[in-house]
């Protein structure tokens, strides 16, 4: 079968009805393991010395539980790996990166959550691109709109971190393995690029039992989940 009738718009694809679900068993726990070492945290914690720690903590903890708390209420249902992926990102991110200083401990740590906010904003981006374009979209634009998304959010990222420390002098930028500043950017850069990539790949290749559809099936159980009036 040519190329041509995978870039063919979403003309067969039809919305399936919706089935409201909670997170399975198995995310809770992951969840619960998440919350159990900030709440451990939190009683150790002097509040009245270290009172800003403890409020990005109780920020990380709605930030990690909300969305699989309510998940049955949303207006689309993500999959369980995604929503879960994002929540192990704030996670490691301001808990394990900030409060217990992992950033500076493991060298690797902030080269791998720029790896994951790839993985994360690249499905985000195939969401983004099958759910406004609809059946008229061409499979083709989605899987090279979903890289760029993520790319480009690295990269305004990246301002983000430089600007913050040329305005208030804080050290977000850290060099890997001795290297410099424009190093621990480039390997951000690279990583959020590799991620993205791979993922709108794996995107693309799951389309290929799929041809009538031309989209992921997780992608296609997504838009079919949108609550309608």
């Amino acid at each position: 079968m040519s190329a041509e009738t995978i870039s063919a718009p979403l003309t067969s694809w039809k919305p399936a009805p919706r089935t409201d679900a909670g997170a399975p068993l198995w995310a809770w726990a992951i969840i619960g393991l998440m919350m159990l070492a900030m709440v451990f945290w939190l009683i150790r914690l002097d509040w009245r010395a270290d009172w800003p720690a403890a409020l990005l903590v109780l920020v990380t903890m709605f930030t990690v539980s909300f969305p699989t708390a309510t998940r049955s209420r949303h207006p689309v249902l993500l999959p369980v790996p995604l929503e879960l992926g994002i929540a192990l990102f704030v996670f490691g991110a301001l808990f394990m990166g900030e409060i217990l200083h992992f950033y500076d401990t493991v060298w690797w740590w902030d080269l791998m959550l720029h790896g994951m906010s790839g993985v994360l904003l690249s499905a985000i981006g195939l969401l983004v691109a099958f759910g406004l374009g609809g059946r008229e979209l061409k499979p083709r634009v989605a899987f090279l709109f979903a890289p760029m998304l993520a790319m480009s959010v690295g990269t305004v990222w990246e301002f983000f971190e430089y600007g913050i420390e040329q305005i208030f002098g804080v050290h977000m930028q850290t060099p890997i393995s001795g290297g410099t500043g424009l190093d621990d950017t480039m390997w951000d850069l690279i990583a959020n690029a590799v991620t993205a990539v791979l993922v709108a790949t794996y995107g693309w290749v799951q389309t290929q039992p799929h041809r009538e559809f031309g989209m992921p099936a997780w992608v296609r159980n997504v838009l079919d989940s949108r609550r309608r009036a």
